[in-house]
């Protein structure tokens, strides 16, 4: 397990470190993290699979 930091997990995601506050907050994106105290944590392969999850194919969009 390898975990990032909020600094580090936004950088990840070409995101703010605000916009993963709020998703966690509002639960809008549902990104697994750890939280010790203050302190948020991303495992690397939770958002390996985050990203995956997401991806578009082209393919969908094709109609033969």
């Amino acid at each position: 397990m390898t975990l990032i930091d909020t600094k580090e997990c936004a950088k990840l995601l070409k995101t703010d470190e605000r916009t993963l506050a709020v998703w966690r907050c509002t639960k809008k994106v549902n990104i697994p993290y750890i939280k010790i105290g203050s302190k948020v944590l991303y495992d690397l392969d939770d958002l390996h699979a985050f990203l995956s999850q997401h991806k578009v194919n082209l393919e969908d969009f094709n109609s033969d």
